[in-house]
């Protein structure tokens, strides 16, 4: 196995939410040897280890200059890029006055290494194997995961310090969270399509020439005027939609539609449910997509300036996206001059 095809989705179940800090496995090695110095894993001679080279092959030597312009060619200055934006976050976060706890690290770590373990069903012995596959000792393995979280963990640290949440973007999230103009509504429908009961009705022996538009519009409101009458006799609603309905996603929710958002099925729908009293089946309505029997099981008003201080709070707690990492390091490097050699 490759040390790519192993190691390189290890790094991505810490939650990392950026390649900033790691493209791939090959890479964090490259960057742990450069950073530090080291010789290749294997050259472990403590006389070896503190003279000017990388290796020796019976009397030939390999330098580590020589070893260091490999690994360039090898891994390209992608390696560089990441100890760059590592100290450009590590600076930012100095000057923050940020810092991320051991517990913090520990748990990342964990759960990286837990989940690894799970994937290869709790056999340490095989995992271990497959690190030193891939160049790494179990403990320098643990310590790169470590070097990792901690960045990752300062990354995020400053994206929400510095993170600002403009008037536009709360009102955004307050009618994703709460609906349009605060109203959070549920509701279920009974659906029919003209098309669908239209091959319906032609596989049961009508003939095609007599389901024209007019014909299945009068069909699609008698059944559905016919439903609402079983509805007022007290038949349940799950059972009727189960039944009739031509949304099969929502048949097995006995019609319920999932978060809906005013958006579903247009504009009529949506004024339908605006009107429409809690608990009280209406319909027929028809929209671009067929005809419904709505009912409208819940709604609850939020005003916007009750939660405001609230929503805030949590959008300014959540966890930076991979973008928002992103925009991070282009501004941190558009505030000093690099120079790269």
């Amino acid at each position: 196995m490759k040390a790519s095809s192993f190691l390189a989705p290890l790094f991505l179940c810490l939650g990392f939410a950026s390649s900033v800090f790691l493209s791939s496995a090959e890479a964090a090695a490259s960057l742990r040897k450069s950073e530090v110095g080291a010789p290749a894993v294997g050259a472990r001679d403590p006389q070896v280890e503190t003279e000017s080279f990388a290796a020796r092959i019976g009397e030939e030597r390999i330098e580590m200059a020589t070893y260091r312009d490999f690994l360039v060619r090898a891994s390209g200055r992608r390696p560089l890029d990441v100890l760059i934006d590592r100290r450009l976050v590590e600076r930012e976060a100095a000057r923050l006055k940020l810092s991320v706890t051991e517990a913090a690290i520990a748990e990342a770590v964990g759960r990286v290494w837990d989940s690894y373990l799970e994937r290869l069903n709790g056999d340490e012995g095989r995992f271990v194997a497959e690190l030193k596959i891939g160049g790494f000792e179990r403990e320098e393995f643990r310590s790169n995961l470590r070097d990792q979280a901690r960045q990752e963990l300062l990354a995020q640290a400053v994206c929400r310090a510095t993170r600002v949440i403009t008037e536009e973007l709360l009102r955004a999230r307050f009618q994703s969270d709460f609906g349009e103009s605060g109203d959070q509504v549920e509701v279920r429908h009974i659906f029919l399509s003209a098309s669908r009961l239209r091959a319906d009705l032609i596989s049961e022996g009508t003939p095609a020439e007599e389901l024209g538009p007019a014909r299945l519009e009068s069909l699609c409101r008698e059944r559905l005027e016919e439903v609402l009458e079983r509805l007022e006799s007290g038949e349940p609603f799950d059972v009727l939609a189960g039944k009739y309905s031509h949304d099969f996603a929502a048949q097995a929710t006995g019609g319920q539609l999932a978060n809906y958002n005013y958006r579903a099925y247009g504009a009529d729908f949506a004024t339908a449910v605006r009107g429409a009293e809690v608990g009280i089946p209406i319909g027929p309505v028809q929209t671009e997509s067929g005809f419904h029997v709505i009912e409208v099981t819940s709604r609850v008003h939020t005003e916007f300036a009750e939660i405001r201080e609230t929503l805030r709070q949590r959008m300014q707690a959540e966890a930076a996206t991979p973008t928002e990492i992103q925009t991070l390091i282009d501004q941190l490097r558009a505030k000093v001059k690099i120079e790269t050699y």
